[in-house]
């Protein structure tokens, strides 16, 4: 995390203080073989008790179908206009409910200054490698040109037959480049693209609303002058953005009485209340009077409490998410994800179009 990593400790001290008769243990993923983004690891972390098996896991929804088809979650009643109305969408699959929304994500456009910069440059940064980002980019041009209803039309849509979409891709990519090197697609890290932030007198940041966080930490000088959607629509005035959707699950192999403890904690853990505490890193003993996480809770009311201050840029994130966003696919991408990916590589692009600006 961006404040530190006194976060975990923090949600399990703090529920615990308030529920002493129930005991969690956690287990963060990133520390164990588990990748929640490979299907067969998410069922057997799902799966029967056994020695992979959690009682709550924290997904992206991008998988909720497939999870859900492998017949591992039992629908669930919760009340979801707390939400998003993104988050809410995303959690639901064949008219039922299946999780309870934590976080959610998208991509923004950020131009920022910074006084004390050291370097030039007008290159973007940001990034286009890996399958799964390279098709939510794909998927956004997607969805800007043939309309917000269209997303699983452009899931299972072949990337070198659309033109328009592929070429904003390439284009917005490309505009990277700087001394004939183009660093967005040669798998630079968060903490490269935080740092090229950083040491930039003015930037053109595309990326997640965390990662532009952690460079406000690091460079207490960095201003931020706008914050936009990417730059993948046509026509700027009918822009929309995909919005994805993290979301606790509950494996269906629990009895009734953990089920009701597991119920405890993901009220406490989706509140409004620890959004906060988290957002202003109340878990820190002593945070930097400045320490701000910019994860993008899903509850909808965190944007509204009074305790948020003004300065923050929660509510922008939030105005582009609530006027602009789509909720992302949440089945059927996991098996096409690749396809896209590979066809962004090797279809050549087909239009000499000057690179979007912010």
């Amino acid at each position: 995390m961006s404040c530190g990593r006194t976060l975990n400790k923090y949600i399990i001290n703090t529920f615990q203080e308030r529920n002493p008769k129930i005991k969690i243990e956690l287990i963060e993923v990133e520390k164990t073989s588990l990748d929640v983004y490979n299907l067969e690891n998410v069922e057997r972390i799902l799966g029967p008790p056994g020695r992979d098996a959690f009682d709550l896991v924290e997904v992206d929804t991008v998988l909720l179908g497939e999870i859900v088809d492998s017949n591992l979650l039992q629908p669930i009643e919760i009340d979801t206009s707390r939400f998003l109305p993104q988050a809410a969408k995303a959690v639901t699959y064949n008219r039922k409910t299946y999780g309870f929304p934590t976080m959610v994500c998208s991509n923004f456009l950020v131009t920022t200054s910074n006084p004390k910069g050291t370097t030039h440059s007008d290159a973007l940064i940001g990034k286009f490698t890996g399958s799964w980002t390279r098709s939510q980019y794909y998927l956004n041009a997607y969805i800007n040109i043939h309309g917000a209803d269209s997303l699983y039309k452009g899931v299972d849509s072949n990337p070198c037959e659309e033109r328009e979409a592929l070429d904003a891709v390439k284009v917005l990519s490309e505009s990277c480049k700087t001394n004939g090197q183009n660093p967005c697609t040669e798998n630079w890290s968060s903490k490269d693209m935080i740092d090229a932030v950083v040491k930039s007198k003015e930037s053109t940041f595309l990326g997640y609303s965390e990662t532009i966080g952690e460079a406000l930490m690091k460079a207490p000088g960095l201003k931020i002058t706008s914050i936009k959607p990417p730059p993948l629509a046509i026509d700027v005035r009918k822009t929309k953005t995909l919005v994805y959707t993290d979301a606790v699950v509950m494996n269906s192999h629990m009895d009734n009485e953990k089920r009701e403890a597991a119920i405890k904690f993901i009220d406490y853990y989706t509140s409004t209340e620890l959004r906060l505490d988290l957002a202003l890193c109340k878990d820190f003993v002593k945070p930097h009077k400045k320490c701000v996480r910019y994860e993008l809770p899903a509850d909808l009311q965190f944007y509204a409490n009074p305790r948020l201050p003004k300065e923050t840029l929660f509510q922008q994130f939030h105005s582009i998410i609530d006027t602009l966003g789509v909720s992302g696919p949440n089945h059927r991408l996991y098996y096409k994800k690749n396809d896209i990916a590979n066809a962004i590589s090797k279809c050549p692009m087909k239009l000499n179009t000057p690179r979007p600006t912010s």
